[in-house]
């Protein structure tokens, strides 16, 4: 059978894309790609999630087996991470130069913690306004950190850091575990 010359031929199925369906691939793999480096950029920096409650969990990430310190110096506007002794990189500030630390002391309740000096250069010293470590075998400082109106309870093993409105708060909180464990 014959078609006539004036009929149009059935169009055949296209063997490529149309520029829409390209210009929509290239749409959604920019989209993916500038979610994908925003969460590595966020990742790498630490300013925007490194707090008091977040700094075991930071520091507990960057562990190989070393003593891990993030110390502060120069009334806390300088903070950088200690690998073994060795400086390894800097570290937004987590506390104010106000800030007050306590150790916890089950007998004695609680008592103000202060920090050694330390070298940074042939003899020099830079006084140390906050100082947190974690240690080879997975344990790290203990304290309570009362800054910004109220108070960070920064347990020494796995347990999680908490906050209190208080420093009698956060010590009830305290002897309360010590006599839940002690039972």
């Amino acid at each position: 059978m014959r078609r006539p010359a004036d009929a149009v031929p059935a169009r055949t199925l296209s063997q490529g894309f149309t520029l829409i369906e390209l210009m929509l691939v290239v749409l959604i793999i920019g989209l993916v790609y500038g979610l994908a480096l925003n969460s590595i950029e966020r990742a790498a920096s630490p300013s925007e999630t490194l707090s008091l409650e977040t700094l075991p969990e930071y520091l507990r990430q960057r562990h190989k087996q070393n003593h891990l310190a993030l110390i502060c110096i120069d009334r806390c506007r300088a903070c950088a991470l200690y690998a073994d002794g060795e400086k390894v990189g800097e570290v937004p500030p987590v506390v104010d130069s106000d800030a007050e630390y306590y150790r916890f002391d089950y007998f004695r309740g609680s008592e103000p913690l202060a920090w050694a000096p330390l070298q940074v250069d042939e003899g020099r010293e830079e006084e140390v306004c906050f100082r947190y470590d974690l240690y080879p075998d997975g344990s790290r400082s203990e304290m309570m950190v009362v800054a910004g109106g109220g108070v960070v309870d920064l347990p020494g093993y796995f347990e999680t850091p908490a906050r209190y409105a208080s420093l009698e708060e956060a010590i009830d909180a305290k002897q309360a575990r010590y006599e839940e464990i002690r039972q």
